[in-house]
């Protein structure tokens, strides 16, 4: 069975985001091949990745594209604020969206997927759990909700949040 995965803010082409976030590279080069290796480690072929926004800011329409294609998975897009048309424009498994709610198949937890935190979301009084981007690590999960930025989200840990 596929597995499901979560993450936000890679910014692949970004050369501030490196300093901004202290990210251990040299350059986007660099960085851009590490996100790429490392989320190939953990993503397979089949599995489905939620991307919570920004996944690249900078980059050419082709570079973005050449990015894409080396990604493993069935891709969704959580439109961020730095998700222009060369972000939005490539072949998703579903349309770019600005909120998504999610059930897992096997679940009763619906996800509320946004590039931004909220203080409450869609279905939060009937246990929706709300992943999010933007804050790159830097806001505190509670209360059923957490940032997306890492693959730390498993299926185990959100109904656990429940």
């Amino acid at each position: 069975m596929p597995e499901i995965h979560f993450t936000a803010d890679h910014h692949f082409f970004h050369d501030g985001i490196i300093r901004m976030c202290g990210r251990p590279f040299s350059s986007t080069d660099e960085m851009n091949e590490t996100m790429i290796e490392r989320r190939n480690a953990v993503v397979h072929g089949n599995d489905v990745v939620y991307h919570l926004g920004d996944f690249a800011m900078k980059g050419t329409a082709e570079g973005c594209a050449a990015v894409f294609k080396r990604i493993k998975g069935r891709k969704h897009l959580i439109v961020g604020n730095h998700d222009k048309a060369r972000v939005t424009s490539l072949p998703w498994a579903s349309a770019p969206q600005a909120r998504m709610l999610v059930r897992v198949p096997g679940e009763k937890v619906p996800l509320v997927l946004d590039h931004y935190a909220m203080r409450t979301w869609p279905s939060a009084h009937h246990g929706a759990v709300h992943l999010y981007g933007h804050s790159h690590g830097n806001l505190p999960g509670m209360d059923r909700r957490g940032d997306g930025t890492e693959f730390r989200w498993t299926r185990e840990e959100l109904v656990k949040a429940a």
